[in-house]
């Protein structure tokens, strides 16, 4: 069986979906001395891109049933946001990833939760009408992360859903599980 020769971030993504390469990663420059991006095929059928612009690595599957739609128990996800969960997530919890983001932001790249403004600097404790406590937050895009507990993702790139959805996947791989969208999780009985 022939080896084949990937990149590092193309074959952390392999080895996240459980494939392994089928073709050698083909680089292309453009007008640039630079590589601009990237391409390799995966046993699994999947093309795998790395984009210089985003420092991402996304995953195409042109012969998917009903293309690279996303299907939802809410429908389906916009283009935008599946394309990022899909360059961002393991294949196997791209619907998980999809749902979460709904239930955080109705897929709005542009959603901000604001509590710091009205309620006092990140930390703070208030109470909900319905009795329980929560914690002041600053959270921002289609995934909710939030910069008073996440300070290095405190800045408005965050309204970009393939930043934003880098940010969600290595919080989601840090954990193992959905915990840091513990409601969400719950609601859609997925691991937390």
């Amino acid at each position: 069986m022939p080896e084949f020769s990937v990149g590092q971030g193309i074959a952390m993504a392999m080895d996240a979906d459980g494939t392994n390469p089928a073709s050698d990663e083909m680089y292309v420059n453009g007008n640039r001395p630079q590589t601009q991006w990237s391409v390799a095929f995966g046993e699994n059928g999947t093309e795998y891109r790395w984009l210089r612009a985003t420092g991402g690595v996304y995953r195409f599957r042109p012969d998917r049933p009903g293309g690279d739609k996303l299907e939802t128990r809410y429908g389906p996800v916009p283009d935008l946001i599946a394309r990022a969960i899909r360059g961002a997530f393991p294949e196997g919890v791209w619907i998980q990833a999809a749902e979460i983001a709904y239930l955080e932001s109705g897929w709005n790249s542009y959603a901000l939760l604001d509590t710091v403004s009205t309620r006092g600097i990140c930390g703070t404790m208030y109470q909900l009408a319905n009795g329980d406590w929560a914690s002041t937050e600053y959270s921002r895009g289609c995934f909710q992360i939030n910069g008073c507990i996440y300070p290095q993702w405190n800045n408005d790139e965050l309204y970009d859903p393939f930043k934003n959805a880098k940010a969600a996947a290595v919080l989601y791989t840090r954990r193992g599980n959905w915990g840091d969208w513990y409601y969400s999780a719950g609601k859609l009985g997925l691991p937390r």
